[in-house]
């Protein structure tokens, strides 16, 4: 019997379907058969859905509660102020608390996990890497023996993911990346195959990192798109020379 197959709802497979609505959109406006400005008023669904997805890890999505929820609530607030009759007006400006409510529960929520978990429970490296920024930073590290990849998305902001300490599976490791108004950076180790299949709009995508004199077989596949923003690979900062 045949393995299922199911897709999985990265990066490029979400910005692919977007960009696709956004080419029907405009073309239709040029027949004169609808108008772009309308539709795009709601364009605050789109934070909803990737959200949603975020959330229950719908259709092979990385699941990240925290992640989902910012974006459906930012979403949901815009949405409203695009409904008539509300009398709701909302700006990104206003929604700035919402970061001290958010660093409040993830400082919290840390706290819960360390006093839940056994003295002498060792932390398993997960398999995968994650890095979400929202106008902010954020960095994360992966030191799994056997990774298989993971995304990093920056929206007015900036994401570091760290792979030095880390080994790709035999088949390769895939990173899914967005940077949107933002910068993300991956760091690998020497040695690693980086094979680059980045779309710049707008933007740009370099790959800083030296070719293996001799293949250790462990490959990298960077993926996403770069749109006013930079994506960037390389084996990390250099030391200063004392």
């Amino acid at each position: 019997m045949a393995a299922e197959r199911r897709i999985r709802w990265g990066v490029g497979t979400f910005l692919g379907l977007v960009l696709i609505v956004l080419g029907v959109l405009f073309f239709l406006e040029n027949l004169h058969i609808a108008q772009a400005d309308q539709v795009l008023a709601f364009w605050p669904l789109v934070l909803v859905a990737v959200g949603l997805l975020k959330l229950t890890g719908a259709w092979g999505t990385p699941k990240s509660p925290w992640a989902g929820g910012i974006l459906v609530g930012i979403g949901g607030l815009l949405l409203l102020d695009e409904l008539p009759g509300l009398g709701i007006d909302v700006d990104l400006s206003d929604l700035w608390p919402l970061v001290l409510i958010f660093a409040g529960a993830t400082l919290m929520a840390g706290a819960f996990r360390r006093w839940a978990a056994k003295p002498d429970e060792a932390p398993e490296a997960p398999a995968t890497v994650h890095s979400f920024a929202f106008m902010a930073g954020n960095r994360a590290t992966s030191h799994s023996r056997e990774l298989t990849g993971g995304e990093a998305i920056a929206i007015m902001g900036g994401c570091e993911v760290d792979l030095r300490g880390a080994s790709p599976v035999s088949a390769g490791a895939v990173v899914d990346t967005f940077a949107f108004w933002g910068g993300v950076e991956l760091y690998v180790p020497p040695g690693w195959t980086v094979e680059s299949r980045v779309i710049p709009l707008l933007g740009a995508f370099e790959d800083k990192t030296e070719p293996p004199a001799v293949p250790t077989g462990e490959r990298l596949v960077v993926r996403g798109f770069a749109i006013m923003g930079g994506i960037e690979i390389s084996h990390g900062p250099k030391k200063e020379s004392s």
